[in-house]
């Protein structure tokens, strides 16, 4: 894996000062999801030069947000909140007290309890459509309410979205074990990127579904712990 790793790592390095622009979606292009992964690898490892890097472009990017737009989520394929990813990444660069100051400035309903459409599942109108489905993802990883201090959202707010977490987390344990959300990754355009021989590939996507379906039960014991925590940053 270290190949890989190093070319992951020299890739990032490269493209980042490039990025002019973030890309703001709720899939995986979305430029606050992969960094705050990148930013905690770099920390690990001990890669200051890439840390500096990650922190100063997420300060580029979002450090003048405001006012985020909740509106405007879910987009019809979604499978986290774009504005929660934001969130999620800069709580990792800011230190506590400028987090509080600049979530208020983000989205400072919050404050006033109004989740709006964070607050509220998605309508998945088709389980077997494998792009409408992931819908059932956006609302699960609405886990960064319980890393947010509570300073910056009310109280009963806060709890009623963990609450929205929790249930929501349930249901994709049920829907993995119904088979509903093996139709995604089963999907023949998925399965080409995958690999070419269709055995290799069927192995793959098993895979997939096996440890994700583990990844969101890890999530919920994970998200138990963080509701008691305030910033663990």
């Amino acid at each position: 894996m270290k190949p890989v790793e190093t070319k992951m790592v020299e890739l990032a390095k490269d493209y980042l000062p490039r990025l002019t622009y973030p890309v703001r979606t709720g899939v995986h292009p979305d430029t606050a999801f992969a960094p705050g992964q990148i930013l905690d690898y770099a920390r690990i490892v001990s890669d200051q030069a890439l840390a500096e890097l990650v922190i100063q472009r997420a300060r580029d990017y979002y450090a003048g947000d405001a006012d985020y737009s909740v509106g405007f989520e879910p987009s019809g394929q979604d499978f986290f909140s774009a504005g929660l990813n934001v969130a999620d990444l800069m709580r990792r660069v800011l230190t506590a007290d400028e987090f509080s100051k600049w979530l208020n400035q983000f989205a400072p309903e919050l404050r006033r309890g109004r989740l709006g459409n964070w607050g509220k599942p998605a309508v998945v109108s088709d389980l077997t459509d494998p792009q409408i489905v992931q819908l059932e993802f956006q609302q699960a990883d609405q886990k960064p309410v319980a890393i947010m201090p509570r300073r910056n959202v009310a109280a009963q707010a806060n709890e009623r979205w963990l609450s929205t977490c929790r249930r929501q987390t349930q249901r994709l344990i049920q829907l993995f074990d119904e088979g509903h959300l093996l139709r995604g990754i089963r999907d023949p355009q998925f399965l080409q990127t995958l690999a070419t021989g269709s055995q290799l590939a069927f192995v793959a996507a098993h895979g997939i579904v096996v440890s994700a379906r583990r990844l969101i039960q890890a999530g919920a014991n994970l998200l138990e712990v963080l509701a008691e925590l305030d910033h663990p940053g």
